[in-house]
Formats: structure tokens, sequence, C-alpha cells
């Protein structure tokens, strides 16, 4: 599981998931079943990963890391 900050133009969402798409995928339906502001509005412009779960194997590999 992998930490992400979205950015569109209704704000900054932080979403956790296994890959950006996903998160992206999960944002928007979030937003859509709310009808949170304008369509248009809702598309994401920015992604960025923030920290990645360390995996059963302890593997570090983006330097970011996220510990639960």
């Amino acid at each position: 599981m992998k930490l992400y900050k979205l950015i569109n133009n209704l704000g900054i969402w932080w979403v956790l998931a296994d890959h950006p798409t996903e998160a992206e995928g999960r944002l928007t339906s979030h937003l859509d079943e709310a009808d949170y502001g304008f369509t248009r509005d809702r598309k994401v412009i920015e992604i960025h990963l923030i920290a990645e779960e360390c995996d059963e194997n302890k593997r570090f590999l983006s330097g970011k890391y996220l510990i639960k």
C-alpha cells in the first residue's frame, strides 16, 4: 500500500492505493458519488508518491516509508 498526494482544482487529497491509477480512480469515484464540484475540476492534475508501506521482506525501495 502506498500513500499518494493528488491535486486537482478542488484541492489536495491524500489517498491510500497500490498504484497511482488506482488512487486517481478512488478519488474520482469518491468525488463523483458525492457530486462534489464541477466535473472538469475533479480531474487530477498531479500525483505524488508520499510514502510506501515496507513489504514483508523489509526491502526499502523508494526512500519514502510508511509504517503501520
